[in-house]
């Protein structure tokens, strides 16, 4: 970019902006050593530019963690600049101008000015590089992010106003918003992550803009979605983005079951809206990714499992339905397995302990609920917690009494006993030597009633645990040992699922 292009550039926003951020401020931009030196590889010639959210970070007065850079270099002009200064190079990137380095155990990622622009109907975008910075920050997703900082010239080039709409709190798109959504249809969904993470406002266009084009982000990849919606779920407050996201219709291409849940339900315990209930218990819960998750689809299935009975509305057995239903959802947004297994188990056994609020239980239900839970015990109890949204503050206050009691016997019981590390006393090879039968779920079937009756203190000596597997053997293959007992008892109990509705 010529000095022309930058006074020209820079000339009729830069009394605006003076005011905001100063001449002497804009002069005092504080960054590591490393970009500096970065910068002057670059020289005068083929300047660099700092870009993005470690521009937008700077105006608003934080430390840049991310640096991302543009220039007229091309990426092998840029290979030729950085080799032997950088530890590392990547150029996995190259093809849409980007080429990554790290440096001092620092990332950082240079881009040549471009344009991009989506084939309809396709996933990845076509690129042209430019030599011009105004086109490059034109193509740029909203004004906040097309600021540009001249590292020669220590100056912020700010051609679309983004300084003052950083000011206003407001999003807006550098161009035309069909343009910017065309371009690349995520950016419907990283403005309500913007509105998430900074508190920006949609302007006007472009909320009305995402509604009109949000078919387009079927364009986007899975996992790029996927990413943006755990933006989303990680800030303290997401109640407002996820709103957004049904407002403007995104969620329907992403989500779709989340709209379903604007239905009423009992107010016991919970909102009478259960789609205002799930944002409540996602706020309730602390930002850990898992726990967010469950939070937002422990009732999932509630559309799905309402009946009315005697005037009452209920939903049976929803948090097994909710449970498969959440498996699909994880998959389908390509979560990882430990996730996804994770956050199943929390919406299927989120019901668990409500029932102690109602009921006294014995030692051995305490028992087999920690044994049940496993490691995800921590964050169960902790939906369970965010789980009550009642404004009853008598409800609350005896809700809560109620779970920090179940949590101080939990506590003592594992004070005593290590319940995680118990084992069936028989194993899979013995049981499958003495009933002649091959590795499958009835071996798994025999075990679980094993283990389910050592914790509820049944079983003492090895003897009783072969005649509990004997029953067992018989009563799922019909046939009668030598022993000729037909007893039935020790079935395969699934555990967690009571019949009764805690709404």
């Amino acid at each position: 970019m010529t000095s022309g292009e930058l006074i020209q550039l820079d000339r009729s926003a830069r009394a605006a902006r003076a005011a905001e951020i100063g001449e002497e401020s804009a002069r005092k931009v504080r960054l590591p050593d490393d970009v500096w030196e970065l910068a002057r590889l670059f020289g005068k010639e083929r300047p660099l530019y700092l870009i993005g959210g470690a521009v937008r970070d700077i105006l608003l007065g934080r430390t840049p963690v991310d640096f991302d850079f543009a220039t007229a270099a091309t990426p092998d002009e840029v290979k030729r600049m950085v080799k032997g200064w950088a530890d590392n190079v990547w150029t996995i990137g190259e093809e849409f101008g980007t080429i990554a380095l790290l440096k001092n155990d620092v990332k950082y990622e240079i881009t040549t000015f471009r344009g991009e622009v989506y084939r309809d109907g396709s996933r990845k975008p076509t690129v042209t590089f430019s030599e011009s910075l105004r086109e490059d920050l034109s193509r740029r997703d909203f004004t906040v992010n097309a600021i540009a900082y001249s590292l020669n010239d220590k100056v912020f080039i700010d051609p679309f106003h983004g300084i003052d709409d950083l000011k206003k709190r407001i999003l807006r798109t550098p161009g035309p918003v069909e343009r910017s959504f065309r371009d690349d249809p995520l950016r419907m969904l990283r403005a309500v992550t913007m509105h998430a993470t900074l508190g920006l406002e949609l302007s006007g266009q472009v909320f009305n803009g995402i509604v009109e084009f949000a078919n387009l982000i079927a364009q986007v990849s899975t996992e790029r979605i996927r990413d943006e919606l755990n933006k989303i779920l990680m800030v303290e407050k997401p109640s407002g983005a996820l709103r957004l996201m049904l407002r403007t219709g995104l969620s329907e291409y992403f989500l779709p079951e989340l709209s379903r849940l604007d239905i009423e339900q009992p107010v016991e315990y919970h909102h009478k809206n259960v789609l205002e209930h799930t944002f409540q218990v996602v706020e309730n819960a602390e930002p850990v990714l898992d726990l967010r998750l469950a939070c937002l689809l422990h009732d999932i299935a509630k559309p799905d499992t309402r009946e009315v009975v005697g005037g009452q509305i209920h939903f049976f057995r929803h948090e097994l339905v909710g449970a498969q239903m959440a498996k699909r959802i994880l998959r389908r947004l390509k979560y990882p397995k430990e996730i996804v297994e994770k956050v199943v188990k929390l919406v299927k056994l989120h019901l668990r302990p409500h029932f102690y609020r109602d009921e006294v239980w014995t030692d051995s239900a305490v028992r087999r609920y920690i044994r049940d839970a496993g490691e995800v015990l921590p964050l169960l109890n902790q939906l369970v917690t965010a789980d009550c949204t009642t404004l009853n503050p008598r409800v609350a206050r005896e809700a809560v009494e109620k779970q920090r009691d179940l949590e101080e016997r939990i506590a003592e019981v594992l004070e005593k006993e290590d319940l995680m590390a118990m084992r069936p006393m028989l194993d899979g090879h013995q049981v499958m030597e003495r009933f002649n039968i091959a590795p499958g779920p009835l071996v798994g079937k025999i075990l679980k009633a094993l283990l389910s009756a050592q914790i509820d203190g049944e079983l003492q000596t090895e003897e009783e645990a072969w005649e509990l597997a004997r029953r067992v053997y018989e009563q799922e293959t019909g046939s009668d040992e030598e022993t000729g007992s037909d007893e039935e008892t020790g079935s395969d109990q699934e555990t967690g699922a009571p019949k009764k509705d805690a709404g």
